[in-house]
């Protein structure tokens, strides 16, 4: 364990991540979906999450002593606190109703199992001591994404995404200087660190 005598010897070799700089890119959509095109889609989040994940452990008895071993490890779900607004004519909050409606359409209670597969979202968030001082950028072929991807140095890339929960949008002649907002709750089969 690193073992630091003062003050200044902490300080110059300290270094840790802000939290208020992230972004969120992704690679596609369901198709669809408004027939949207993914890189003309950016969502405006106000607060999000790394996920995290857990192992559960198997107990074995020997000799009157619990062995714990390794089990299943199971991925949280991932939480987006978005701004309702528009990204162009395109309806953010419409766009998550359209995806969910695939998971169990409204009408119809038909559902889609592939509403995920293939859609890998990533969270980017920065290093302090790396100058963030880019606009939200361009994706591989030149069109508007969620963030730019190449000015973050910690990327967490979540495998086959797909919304399970959207939130209710609070509304109020009682509240002032603020945006209506809601919660994407997102499922996920995996993710990896890039």
């Amino acid at each position: 364990m690193t073992q630091f005598n003062d003050v200044q010897s902490f300080r110059t070799q300290f270094s840790a991540s802000r939290s208020n700089r992230y972004g969120i890119d992704f690679n596609q959509l369901p198709p669809g979906i408004q027939s949207l095109n993914p890189g003309a889609f950016r969502i405006f989040a106000k607060a999000t999450s790394v996920p995290g994940s857990i192992v559960n452990f198997i107990p074995v008895g020997h000799q009157g002593r619990i062995i714990k071993f390794g089990g299943e490890r199971q991925f949280g779900e991932w939480v987006i606190q978005v701004y309702d607004a528009n990204s162009g004519s395109i309806n953010i909050r419409k766009v998550f109703e359209d995806w969910i409606n695939k998971a169990n359409d409204r009408l119809t209670n038909t559902h889609q199992f592939d509403i995920g597969t293939g859609i890998n979202w990533t969270v980017n968030w920065d290093d302090i001591t790396h100058n963030n001082t880019s606009a939200p950028g361009t994706g591989p072929t030149g069109q508007p994404m969620g963030s730019n991807s190449n000015s973050y140095t910690k990327k967490l890339k979540l495998y086959n995404c797909w919304p399970s929960d959207i939130s209710p949008i609070d509304l109020s002649y009682d509240q002032a200087d603020a945006f209506s907002e809601f919660t994407v709750t997102m499922n996920y089969d995996y993710h990896l660190y890039l």
